[in-house]
């Protein structure tokens, strides 16, 4: 996750909290790059999907592959 804040990387920590099937998450910020890595209950698609519907037009997808979405804030 580039191009972001600390007031960012604390509301999108809220916002994958919330996704249905969030278990548990790592994350580290430094240098307007986050990175988080998530344990989930559903599949990484379905998880992708249901994280992409809340966080809307806010940010842009720039890489998807299975277990991984990449993401720079608009």
């Amino acid at each position: 996750f580039v191009n972001i804040n600390h007031d960012t990387f604390s509301a999108f920590t809220e916002i994958i909290k919330s996704v249905k099937g969030y278990k548990s998450m790592d994350k580290s910020f430094a240098s307007g790059t986050g990175s988080f890595t998530m344990s989930h209950s559903s599949s990484d698609d379905d998880f992708q999907d249901l994280l992409l519907k809340k966080i809307g037009s806010k940010y842009e997808v720039t890489g998807q592959n299975p277990g991984k979405l990449e993401l720079k804030g608009k």
